[in-house]
């Protein structure tokens, strides 16, 4: 039986997007399932002279979901777009960019705009897919500025819809221009029939702000650019195409299959892996790294075994909470707990992992077990024990950080949580090498109860393995990474450690340069490699064993 032509086509237009391609078919997937009738929905991605596998990226997609890749040889988002316009079959047509994320129920309130509202073409709220603070900014002010008026205010086809007969008759794409190709289309339906446009803020589309981020002072010149574009054509046509992209010289990025990558947003000269804060969170952060906020003293009491008393010192406090409130700001997940619930969250854990009811002292003092052991990241910087030596501790943190995250603790409302660290640096677990044994310890820093456990999970991995990539400074990263993915083989939250550096937002604050903060050239590795998922590596570790203790 012969199926129905489709109802809505959505073309997206495709240059070297291979990490990000993915996850943009995967959201229109999950909004044609939303749909009425999924199969009145056709996706059309068509490949603009991508020399990065783009194509290769949509097997998957291609073979089960119906996908349709067309290839538009001369380069030109204006171009593939037309192109995909002349090979859709829906009435209505729904443009989206390939860095751009549509929401579930996308399709469904297109469809009712069109269908039921008489629309003939629109465009959608924008919302930032990464890049903080300043990316929310940026977008909020395009909102309002789409908002106008003006002809020329309805721009921005990152995610745009119109009827075919809308297109056939502003269309189609200007195609001498890289800014404001879809003025003929959106301005010129607006100029006509204002009362058939529509600006819908009931959709909100997550787009990427790559280009603003991987520049230098991106969002201002990225408006003055705009600016220019407005008011001459040469401005339109005059784009740099290169900065949406990862550097030329960086490794080639493979997905697993259905996985949702975007590319690492580094620049080519390797100076900036963490864009919207510059360079200055990599010398702010390892000088806090610095800053101990504990006074600890060894103890040994006639009769009893050794202990460590620990308490905060005189600033803490007035650190504290400012800094809770920048961490907050920062959208970084974790704060550094005040003395009392310090003490308290200490206690606790104590009592869980290992039955031990810990003492008080007067002025703040905290007695805790002093474990026997070498601080890890001291093992592992030390080069009279041999490689597979060291890596042996690595993997009894690994094992022991899994063992710790599969804890539950109860909370206050009467259910449990699973239990994560907060600050699991190689500075905060012990190894003691007779035995195997890896222990972590100093909980003062918390993961925000809200947050999910992949997320805090992954969390504590991202510190774990940077950290390792810091202190093993002998070691190749692909090694170190293989150690720490064979003690720890959960999957969800290497997932989310993947998903956070896809999205740009996993190790790039001060908070994270306090924790570790490798050399440029082996963090651009590790983030390769936890992006690509392979780490193609044999252990030095042999059969050792290592015990883990949380």
């Amino acid at each position: 039986m012969k199926r129905p032509p489709p109802q809505i086509s959505v073309v997206i237009p495709a240059r070297n997007e291979a990490a990000l391609i993915a996850s943009t078919v995967g959201s229109v997937l999950q909004a044609r399932d939303r749909y009425r009738d999924g199969g009145a929905v056709e996706v059309i991605v068509v490949d603009n002279a991508s020399d990065d596998g783009t194509a290769d990226a949509l097997v998957q997609h291609t073979a089960e979901d119906g996908v349709l890749v067309a290839t538009c040889s001369p380069r030109g988002a204006a171009r593939a777009r037309n192109l995909g316009a002349r090979l859709a079959s829906g009435r209505t047509l729904v443009f989206l960019d390939a860095d751009t994320r549509l929401p579930p129920g996308a399709l469904v309130r297109i469809a009712e705009l069109v269908d039921e509202q008489g629309y003939e073409a629109g465009i959608t709220r924008l919302g930032a897919l990464d890049g903080g603070r300043r990316a929310r900014c940026w977008w909020a002010f395009w909102n309002a500025v789409r908002r106008l008026p003006l002809p020329r205010a309805k721009a921005m086809p990152a995610c745009m819809f119109c009827t075919r007969e809308a297109f056939d008759e502003f269309g189609p794409f200007d195609e001498r221009v890289a800014i404001g190709e879809e003025w003929p289309i959106l301005a010129g339906l607006y100029r006509a029939r204002p009362r058939r446009f529509v600006y819908d803020q009931a959709i909100t589309a997550l787009s990427s702000g790559r280009r603003m981020e991987l520049q230098h002072f991106g969002y201002t010149r990225t408006f003055a650019r705009y600016v220019w574009a407005v008011l001459s054509f040469r401005g339109r046509v005059d784009y740099p195409d290169h900065i949406r992209h990862a550097p030329r010289d960086s490794p080639p990025l493979r997905l697993s299959e259905g996985a949702s990558r975007t590319v690492p947003r580094t620049t080519a000269n390797g100076e900036r892996s963490w864009p919207g804060f510059g360079r200055w969170p990599a010398s702010l952060g390892p000088w806090l790294g610095k800053l101990r906020m504990h006074a600890i003293e060894p103890r040994q009491a006639p009769g009893r075994p050794p202990t460590i008393a620990k308490r905060r010192r005189w600033f803490g406090p007035l650190l504290i909470g400012p800094g809770n409130l920048y961490l907050r700001l920062l959208g970084s997940g974790v704060r550094v707990l005040p003395g009392a619930e310090w003490r308290a969250r200490e206690r606790a854990l104590h009592r869980a992992l290992h039955g031990i009811e810990l003492e008080t002292g007067p002025r703040g003092w905290l007695i805790l077990p002093r474990w026997p052991g070498v601080v890890l990241a001291d093992h592992a910087r030390s080069r009279l024990n041999p490689a597979p030596a060291r890596l042996r501790g690595l993997g009894a943190a690994g094992r022991a950080l899994r063992d710790l995250h599969r804890v539950e603790m109860p909370r206050t409302d009467g259910g449990c949580e699973r239990l994560s660290h907060g600050d699991a640096t190689l500075r905060n677990v012990l190894f003691d090498p007779g035995t195997g044994e890896a222990r972590w310890f100093d909980f003062d820093t918390a993961h925000d109860p809200g947050l999910a456990p992949a997320w805090r999970h992954g969390d504590d991995l991202r510190a774990l393995v940077y950290s390792a990539v810091e202190s093993f400074a002998d070691l190749p990263v692909a090694l170190l990474l293989r150690t720490v993915r064979d003690a720890y083989a959960d999957p969800g939250p290497w997932e989310q450690l993947r998903d956070r550096l896809a999205q740009g937002t996993l190790h790039r604050s001060p908070l994270h340069f306090a924790q570790a903060c490798p050399p440029v050239g082996r963090r651009r590795e590790l983030e390769s490699l936890l992006l690509r998922g392979d780490w193609p590596c044999g252990s030095l570790m042999g059969d050792a064993d290592g015990r883990s203790i949380g």
